[in-house]
């Protein structure tokens, strides 16, 4: 590893006069990983609390700040003030109900291909559910996935199962079960429809120009599929967006076709 404290102070000056650019984002994502393997010193400490808060982990930093190991019990006072003053920062951006900084991800991960496993009918178990609304008492299916099937792929994103839902209003059949497990293929490489829909979708707080790793930014929270007596799949989405301030949107889907998509900043 460098020399830690000139090595951050120049991917400091990097990350600020570039606006953090990509590159300098994952130059101090590396940091972070090294620093997280090692015993650090209070000095490193100091740094790895630093760049945690640019990065936007506040709660992570101020942890670290407040540690036994922290700089703030460092024998050498310069290392101890300038430790307090970063943790009082810390302290008050955290106890304040509205955040403005920027949380920062490393993307490359979420930008390389994801391997699509099919799924097979063992992967999947029907359950009884049985649903009274009023006057319309109906039994409802819920398809779940089996024990050993832990996530899916969503968007070219890891999702666990638990947040996947299926509901189906007739009684799944080899049929209906094979539809479902071709449409979750296809969820998985959604990324050239959605990326073509979101150009031309007509939604508020859309940002007017669309970052070229749009696609790569978003993360999938939970996914809710509902399919009617027809069989008919409908899906819907609730997605992140980390290159329009975290806001999320809704994507719904109707089979394989994409028919919808709003933002809800409220989300």
């Amino acid at each position: 590893m460098k020399e830690p404290v000139p090595y951050f102070t120049t991917l400091i000056l990097e990350f600020e006069k570039s606006g953090a650019s990509a590159e300098s984002i994952n130059k101090l994502f590396d940091l972070l990983y090294e620093l997280r393997k090692k015993n650090r010193s209070h000095q490193e400490q100091y740094i790895l609390a630093k760049t945690l808060h640019l990065l936007g982990s506040h709660h992570e930093a101020e942890r670290i700040l407040e540690s036994d190991e922290s700089p703030v019990r460092s024998p050498r006072k310069r290392e101890q003030e300038r430790s307090l003053k970063l943790l009082q920062e810390i302290r008050k951006e955290n106890s304040s109900p509205f955040r403005t900084a920027k949380v920062y991800r490393d993307l490359r991960e979420a930008a390389s291909p994801k391997k699509i496993s099919l799924l097979s009918l063992d992967d999947l178990k029907t359950l009884r559910d049985h649903n009274s609304n009023g006057n319309d008492n109906r039994t409802t299916y819920q398809i779940a996935f089996s024990d050993s099937v832990k996530n899916i792929i969503v968007c070219n994103k890891n999702v666990i199962t638990e947040w996947i839902n299926v509901f189906s209003e007739n009684q799944p059949d080899e049929f209906l079960m094979m539809k479902l497990i071709f449409h979750f293929e296809w969820l998985a490489g959604i990324k050239k429809e959605l990326t073509e829909f979101y150009r031309t979708a007509d939604t508020g707080y859309k940002p007017e120009k669309t970052d070229p790793d749009w696609f790569n930014g978003l993360e999938v929270w939970d996914v809710m599929i509902d399919i009617d007596l027809e069989n008919t799949i409908h899906t819907e989405i609730l997605i992140a967006d980390y290159y329009n301030n975290g806001y999320s949107f809704c994507l719904t889907v109707k089979d394989d076709s994409i028919i919808d998509l709003k933002y809800d900043p409220s989300l």
